[in-house]
């Protein structure tokens, strides 16, 4: 099992909540899909969620959980020049 990293206070449910409500209306990305776009692998961009240094959202539980990357986080990464 990867951790991955989740910004801000865990335990308060109304941050999940709300960490939700806003990305309603934000495109997510399949971890293949970053790869393609910036001519990677995709074990690069799991590696760059698993390290913390791109934010990524699981969806479901366990190990069947799905990754999805919010556009803002991958604009935040580029923009760091993390990559």
């Amino acid at each position: 099992m990867i951790p991955y990293k989740t910004p801000g206070n865990e335990s308060d449910p109304s941050h999940t909540l709300n960490q939700m409500t806003d990305m309603q209306a934000e495109k997510l990305l399949r971890p293949d899909e970053v790869a393609y776009r910036y001519r990677v692998s995709e074990e690069s961009v799991r590696r760059w969620i698993r390290d913390g240094d791109l934010r990524a959202i699981r969806l479901g539980p366990g190990n069947k959980a799905t990754l999805r990357i919010p556009e803002s986080a991958l604009a935040k990464f580029v923009k760091a020049g993390t990559r």
